[in-house]
């Protein structure tokens, strides 16, 4: 079992915290092992499922058997810790506040708990000031600040053109001409297909990975857990 820092922006987060949320989808552009690849997708060599690029630009062929007990970054059983943007409190009360929203406060038992004797939260404090500190980049939250930890029950590879319409749905998307406080539409959706589409892409367009280059990914499912220490 591996403890996986995950990005999720604002919006992702409170649709994880709410339950709507249980699945993610993330390119498959760096594997265990062998670090950032490219050209990944099906094998045409008898024997192997999948092949790809590694950094030195040679071709592997491996089954699908290894690349999902190897290779894949996330693996079911893992834990993801939701890395998101953040900011820490000393004055009398220490307290990590959420720009998502959400305090963590000393002796909350669902949210960690802020110690002033943790050498790494004094730093930030040293570093920060007392005083209305700077939010920190989700790409900067460490492990020990992460109030959101999920535990991985199910992993996929497939193309993001394959996505389900329930799929949709477990990714937290809400569809903005049907959906509303009584109901939400039921059947195929294009709007709610659409609005995917467009989040996917302010995402991941400008890193190559966009809804017209249908990449592979890791369709991942999850669910809310306790951290482990």
């Amino acid at each position: 079992m591996a403890e996986i820092g995950m990005l999720f922006k604002g919006r992702l987060v409170n649709t994880i915290q709410d339950g709507t949320k249980i699945q993610t989808r993330r390119p498959i552009c760096r594997l265990r092992k062998k670090g950032y690849v490219t050209e990944f997708g099906r094998s045409d060599t008898r024997g192997y499922d999948w092949h790809f690029r590694d950094k030195r630009s040679l071709w592997n062929d491996i089954s699908d058997d290894r690349l999902k007990n190897e290779y894949l970054q996330v693996k079911v059983g893992d834990l993801i810790y939701v890395r998101e943007t953040w900011r820490s409190w000393k004055f009398s009360d220490p307290h990590i506040e959420y720009k998502a929203g959400g305090i963590a406060f000393e002796g909350d038992d669902l949210c960690y708990t802020v110690k002033e004797s943790d050498a790494e939260l004094q730093r930030e404090w040293d570093a920060g000031g007392q005083v209305a500190p700077r939010w920190r980049p989700s790409i900067h939250m460490p492990k020990w600040a992460a109030r959101i930890w999920l535990e991985v029950t199910d992993v996929r590879v497939e193309r993001i053109q394959d996505i389900r319409w329930s799929d949709i749905r477990a990714e937290g998307v809400v569809c903005p001409v049907h959906d509303f406080d009584s109901g939400f539409c039921c059947s195929e959706c294009p709007d709610l297909r659409e609005t995917f589409i467009e989040s996917w892409n302010s995402i991941y367009t400008d890193l190559g990975f966009g809804w017209s280059q249908n990449p592979y990914v890791q369709a991942i499912t999850f669910e809310r857990t306790e951290r482990t220490d």
